[in-house]
């Protein structure tokens, strides 16, 4: 069956070729419009689903939030300076609609505060923690409390807060997250860029063809689009980690050449003795018999 697949593909190699390239465009537009990877959410069947989702039946929610400390090496926060430079940069966010509230150390005291506005100011005083809380409620407690938040919230939020006279540092688990997420996009983009070229240098070296070495790449792109694009599918259903690109792009491209490097192999020792139909049915009936059987087990 499969030599007789083998010489099939090759009478109409060229509709193949065009039907694999087709595919891309279906893969890039899931891409572009997949659903949203999650970042923290717990499996509700778990023992710390369960245990989530009762701490958020049980307790009150609260506003999600995140703080932001701004700090001098040579200034007073309780300096007049200071605090007209803080609350210039706080400015655009007290009118966002975005945003309930902003809390600093200069506010007058509120009751609901769980902080004094005191302790808001560090005790060497060079440091102030200025608390942005944000509409809406999230659970009662929330590992990252980033998931009920549009992804560009935050980011867009950030860029409004300018400052050359003073140091900002967001801390809170919304920027902690959003760090985790961009460090992890980082690293894909980064890892794509020194693992391929070292990859086609291998294949080069090792086939002495620059179209057999191309191939196993090829195959490795079309597939590592399509799994990705079926992931961020899913995404659009179902709890998908952030993390899950990287896993597809680390298994798919080392299965794909793999298996492309069992094929081309196989095929130019074939080749040498058959002609191309004969060749690449002997290659599907040994190499693709195999690879068919890792594929579906």
């Amino acid at each position: 069956m499969l030599a007789r697949w083998g010489r099939y593909v090759h009478r109409v190699r060229v509709p193949v070729i065009v039907l694999a390239l087709l595919s891309l465009l279906p893969s890039c537009w899931l891409i572009a419009h997949g659903g949203r990877l999650a970042t923290t959410d717990v499996p509700t069947t778990t023992e710390s689903g369960r245990a989530l989702d009762l701490i958020g039946r049980e307790l009150p929610g609260r506003p999600p939030s995140f703080s932001l400390i701004f700090s001098s090496p040579t200034r007073s926060a309780r300096d007049p300076a200071f605090r007209q430079e803080v609350e210039r940069a706080l400015a655009p966010l007290r009118s966002d609609p975005r945003v309930a509230r902003v809390v600093t150390a200069y506010d007058p005291p509120a009751h609901d505060l769980t902080v004094p506005a005191a302790e808001l100011i560090s005790r060497d005083g060079r440091r102030v923690l200025a608390v942005v809380e944000l509409k809406g409620e999230a659970a009662a407690f929330s590992l990252l409390e980033f998931s009920v938040l549009p992804p560009d919230v935050y980011p867009s939020l950030r860029a409004k807060v300018k400052t050359d006279a003073l140091e900002v540092l967001p801390v809170g688990n919304i920027p902690l997250n959003h760090d985790f997420t961009e460090v992890t996009r980082a690293d894909l983009r980064r890892a794509e860029l020194v693992i391929l070229p070292v990859v086609v240098v291998l294949l080069l070296l090792v086939f002495g063809s620059v179209v057999a070495a191309l191939l196993p790449l090829a195959v490795g792109a079309l597939s590592m689009a399509g799994a990705i694009a079926g992931t961020l599918l899913m995404a659009r259903y179902t709890s998908v980690s952030v993390y899950a690109p990287n896993i597809v792009t680390m298994i798919g491209l080392g299965v794909a050449i793999d298996y492309s490097l069992f094929i081309v192999t196989r095929f130019r020792e074939e080749i040498r003795v058959h002609d191309g139909p004969h060749a690449l049915a002997r290659t599907m009936a040994t190499a693709g018999r195999a690879i068919l059987f890792s594929g579906l087990t």
